[in-house]
């Protein structure tokens, strides 16, 4: 695994969020939210691809997920944390103009909510599977869960407290269903490759279920205090250009993701024929181009081809080279991380 061109922590609230950051940004900034929620950067890794297009691609762990602090109060278990900790890193890092941002699943909540707070920080946002309440949202899961296999159907409505961890032993019998109905639904809406990239497994192995089961939890931790038919008026005042994507084979239900597009004004949908919840590695190279081509829209004139490459836009593989970064230097000393790890 890389650790990208300067990686790092910076702290906010007392406390250190793990940063990685790619390229010298002559583009413009990408900032990338993680989903889960519980979820650490380490899955995201494939946007890094942007940095030779020109672009500082920023990822980072939220607070208590992958190698950030993992306080034991409740102050990170909320949806309103989420959407703070984005603009404090944004202050922090000192993110010159213009910034991205892009949010995967859960993250894709918190972006939008940071966009639709303060339009003016942004110049595009790109909601990736966003996991948003919509009215009739209840239609969309329906529609989805009733194509699933019946095993992946019950891993999906579970209603057993014993099985609400699938990484420890229960009951032989249901465990084993339950494991087999989780395994089933990975292969089918999250990740459809044969051999799942191991930042991927990495990620899931450590996913914080503590946190996302708090937050999962309680509706208003999660969704915030809006109800759907609020969250929607809001969406339909966004300003912020706005790329939405998903996966053919999404466990987000591509049907929903067309609804909210149709409620933010200045959206465009890049959907992945051959993708279920993570198109960034199914379908790499067009992902990274889609995403590209929009980052392009949102600053025109300045777009170019990889750096000392011609135009070739769907060259994007290769090192960004270690540029200084602009920006506020990230901690001294905490950057020895030695290779991945278990958390």
């Amino acid at each position: 695994m890389s650790w990208g061109d300067q990686a790092g922590f910076v702290r906010i609230s007392g406390h250190r969020i793990y940063v990685e950051s790619y390229g010298g940004g002559e583009e413009g900034t990408l900032l990338v939210v993680p989903g889960g929620p519980g979820l650490g950067h380490d899955y995201m890794h494939p946007l890094a691809d942007l940095a030779p297009l020109g672009y500082r691609v920023v990822l980072y762990d939220p607070l208590g997920c992958g190698r950030s602090d993992r306080p034991r109060s409740s102050s990170a278990r909320s949806f309103r944390h989420a959407v703070n900790e984005l603009d404090a890193l944004r202050r922090a890092l000192r993110l010159p103009a213009p910034v991205h941002l892009l949010g995967h699943s859960y993250g894709g909540r918190v972006v939008l909510e940071a966009a639709v707070r303060s339009p003016d920080r942004f110049a595009g946002i790109v909601l990736a599977s966003p996991s948003v309440r919509l009215p009739g949202m209840d239609r969309h899961w329906g529609r989805m869960l009733a194509r699933l296999p019946r095993r992946a159907r019950e891993f999906m409505t579970r209603k057993d407290p014993r099985f609400d961890d699938i990484w420890e032993p229960g009951p032989s019998n249901g465990f084993r269903r339950y494991r087999e109905g989780y395994e089933i639904f990975v292969r089918l809406r999250v990740c459809r490759m044969k051999v799942p990239p191991y930042d991927v497994v990495f990620s899931l192995q450590n996913w914080n279920s503590d946190l996302a089961e708090s937050i999962v939890g309680s509706y208003a931790a999660y969704y915030g205090p809006s109800t759907p038919e609020d969250a929607a008026r809001a969406y339909a005042k966004l300003k912020v250009p706005c790329l939405l994507t998903v996966g053919e084979y999404d466990s987000i239900p591509p049907s929903s993701v067309r609804a909210l597009r149709a409620m933010i004004p200045r959206a465009g949908l890049a959907t992945f024929r051959r993708s279920a919840h993570l198109p960034h590695w199914e379908e790499r190279a067009g992902y990274v181009e889609s995403i590209h081509q929009f980052l392009s829209r949102c600053n025109p004139g300045k777009a170019r081809g990889p750096r000392g490459g011609g135009p070739g836009r769907r060259r994007v593989s290769g090192r960004a080279g270690r540029p200084k970064v602009s920006g506020r230097a990230l901690s001294p000393g905490d950057r020895a991380l030695g290779g991945p790890k278990r958390i």
